[in-house]
């Protein structure tokens, strides 16, 4: 029988160096880059759905570091509620969040 790995995972503000929310340094950019790598590498899933990535710069980088090839990407951006309405275009909420942090999605074709 096939079986069909999906993986969620908020990620905890993966953004650029120099990002306001972002690391201060590149070495904690890389740390932060592996970390995350080798969890998913170990998991090798099918789709992989990522939160409070903060752009596609980081995201790509994250991509380009796995082993686990997740080649495809797709972004669900924030519904137009602004503060006080953080609901996502899937009818997901984030109680407290801040809802201008996009979820991303990456997906790839593992085996």
């Amino acid at each position: 029988m096939s079986q069909f790995r999906l993986m969620t995972w908020n990620v905890e503000n993966l953004f650029d160096v120099g990002d306001d929310d972002g690391p201060k340094t590149q070495a904690q950019f890389a740390a932060k880059i592996e970390s995350l790598r080798a969890v998913i590498d170990a998991q090798r899933p099918h789709v992989l759905t990522l939160q409070e990535v903060g752009s596609e710069s980081a995201l790509a980088k994250l991509q380009a570091a796995l082993e686990h090839k997740l080649p495809h990407r797709a972004v669900a951006e924030p519904d137009e509620r602004g503060p006080g309405g953080d609901h996502q275009p899937t009818g997901a909420t984030r109680p407290g969040r801040d809802p201008a942090v996009p979820f991303w999605a990456v997906a790839g074709a593992g085996r």
